[in-house]
């Protein structure tokens, strides 16, 4: 589909990490790969403060690793179902479909484990996907902040919903990422949600333009599925239910200039390798796809139809099909 790297920002359960490591020792990993820690979940504070400690070392700031496989900061939950995360707790190591671990931390806690990773120097991921997650998250971001500066350390708010001019200000302030799930907020549910919110507030429902225009350095994610970026740059740039074709909220579509930024080069910048990927230049990797469209100049409803015919990565060619499919690996 034309991916080249990927960032997992659930953080990732040890069955998962050693499948990983397992495929980059083989030398089969075809996507350049960057994971977080998670704590498995319901640890007391301070057996939390030395596993922080002991991880810092290679998962502080922009990690350890090579170009293929990276681990670098650590995803902690902020709220949650006490009742999941106790039925996901007991099944421990075992993660499903997820791949993380579930915790349902109260307030406090997730502040504490915030401080903790500050402290240590690691970069704190959180899964914020309503206003109130949002607003408790950021709220101790900001007390975390008081006693160790966080601009500059690239935390990162994930799966952000609904956002207020405020809730932007205060990524701004603090030099937090935001990630947002486009297919799915906007294009699968996002009419759905507008009915569930006063009028006077749909211009928080993913607003993605504002929150570019204010500086932030927006990154777009799939979640899960579908996993061809192209669904997510569409949803972004048009801005239409996925069955009925109806505009939600269009005054924060982006540009498609805007949205192609959003999913490269910012999507580098939040791991830390921005100098070395995220657009097409001198110096950087050889990672790029080919495409069986322009999707600057396509038809906007065909932006989500766009194919990868071929996939290059550090120069290698990973994926081809099509036309592609009788070229030799290099």
């Amino acid at each position: 589909v034309g991916t080249t790297s990927t960032y997992e920002g659930h953080g990732i359960s040890s069955e998962v990490l050693r499948a990983y490591k397992e495929l980059w020792a083989k030398g089969e990993l075809t996507v350049r790969s960057h994971l977080l820690i998670s704590p498995t979940p319901g640890k007391a504070l301070p057996v939390l403060d030395e596993m922080i400690r002991d991880w810092a070392p290679y998962a502080g700031g922009p990690g350890f690793g090579d170009d293929k496989l990276r681990i670098s900061g650590i995803f902690l939950q902020s709220g949650g179902s006490p009742h999941v995360a106790r039925l996901r707790t007991e099944e421990v190591p075992y993660t499903a479909w997820a791949a993380y671990y579930v915790d349902a931390p109260t307030p406090e806690h997730f502040r504490n484990a915030a401080e903790l990773s500050a402290k240590y120097g690691l970069r704190v991921n959180a899964i914020t996907a309503d206003q109130k997650s949002l607003d408790a998250t950021l709220a101790a971001y900001e007390d975390v902040n008081k006693t160790f500066s966080l601009p500059g350390r690239r935390w990162v708010v994930e799966h952000l919903l609904e956002v207020t001019p405020k809730n932007i200000e205060q990524m701004k302030q603090l030099g937090v990422i935001p990630t947002v799930i486009p297919t799915k907020q906007v294009s699968i549910s996002g009419l759905a949600r507008l009915k569930t919110m006063p009028p006077e507030k749909h211009g928080n429902l993913a607003p993605y333009r504002s929150m570019m225009e204010a500086g932030l350095p927006l990154v777009l994610a799939s979640d899960n599925v579908p996993i061809n970026p192209f669904n997510s740059l569409w949803a972004a740039v048009a801005r239409k239910d996925w069955v009925s074709g109806e505009l939600c909220t269009p005054a924060q579509k982006l540009s498609r200039e805007q949205a192609l930024r959003a999913m490269t080069i910012n999507g580098a910048y939040l791991s830390f390798q921005e100098h070395v990927k995220g657009s097409i230049e001198k110096g950087k990797y050889a990672d790029l796809a080919v495409l069986n469209q322009d999707y600057l100049t396509v038809p906007e409803d065909r932006i989500k139809d766009i194919k990868g015919l071929m996939t290059i990565v550090g120069g290698k060619i990973v994926h081809r099909t099509g036309e592609f499919s009788a070229m030799g690996d290099r």
